[in-house]
């Protein structure tokens, strides 16, 4: 059974969390934590943590510093962010600091079962040494990285750079062939690379970015669906439905209309 730390300085909003069948998942909430300082006591005491689920904003030390805190003192371990803001900025940060999964406020259930799932797997596959905390430079470095965390320095910022150039470019259809030549490297180069220190494609990386903008897009309710997959870049609205579904378990009509409900 994995062991999450669970990071909200809203006492309730912990409540509501524990409450989640997080053994039907491989899960058990260890401990919770006010905000990102006391967070980093627990995980002090508790090296073993496999699992931290934190809020944004919070009093004191809020998650985004937490983050930055967690790549010296706990590099690699799996961070699933979240959010009751509408901007896009907290997940592109996030990304780079090497956060598995980002999801708003109030949690979906069948959405966190999802993560976790991912959460597992990449726990399962990238076990810290022994759940101690590390601190060399090199895993400072992989601390970074988006999804997966690799051991090599020159690897480590060639991935990182890539991942950061699909975030900074998600609305203007990039592809292997622009990173390859924005780092002077050849696209099968770059595409066997990222598949092999991540264990994730870049399709389908750069997918799961684009996902993310467009609920950052249905959210704002600015945009009506096909706006959203034209500013993607997907040729038909329909094969966007389709991969958003696929991402989320909701078409983004049902994902636009939930979050309209949530916030009313």
């Amino acid at each position: 059974m994995y062991q999450v730390l669970l990071v909200d300085d809203d006492q309730a909003a912990r409540y509501i969390m524990k409450r989640f069948d997080w053994q039907s998942n491989g899960f058990s909430v260890a401990a919770e934590a006010a905000d990102g300082r006391e967070a980093l006591e627990k995980l002090a005491q508790m090296p073993l943590l496999d699992l931290i689920v934190t809020d944004i904003r919070m009093p004191g030390m809020d998650g985004m510093e937490l983050l930055q805190e967690l790549q010296v003192e706990a590099p690699g371990i799996c961070i699933i962010l979240l959010s009751t803001f509408n901007d896009f900025e907290y997940a592109q940060r996030g990304i780079r600091y090497g956060v598995l999964d980002y999801m708003t406020k109030p949690v979906h259930l069948d959405e966190l079962s999802r993560a976790l799932q991912r959460a597992a797997c990449y726990i399962k596959e990238h076990p810290r040494q022994s759940g101690t905390v590390r601190n060399d430079s090199a895993q400072n470095a992989a601390a970074t990285l988006p999804e997966y965390f690799t051991t090599g320095r020159e690897t480590n910022r060639i991935i990182l750079a890539i991942c950061e150039f699909v975030v900074s470019h998600v609305e203007q259809g990039i592809g292997l062939d622009d990173i390859a030549v924005a780092l002077d490297l050849s696209p099968d180069y770059v595409g066997h690379l990222f598949k092999k220190e991540t264990g994730l494609s870049f399709i389908s990386y750069s997918t799961r970015v684009k996902m993310e903008q467009a609920k950052n897009l249905l959210r704002n309710g600015h945009y009506k669906n096909y706006e959203v997959s034209e500013i993607l870049g997907y040729k038909t609205p329909d094969y966007f439905a389709q991969l958003f579904k696929k991402y989320t378990g909701s078409t983004p009509m049902e994902y636009r209309l939930a979050v309209h409900d949530d916030y009313e």
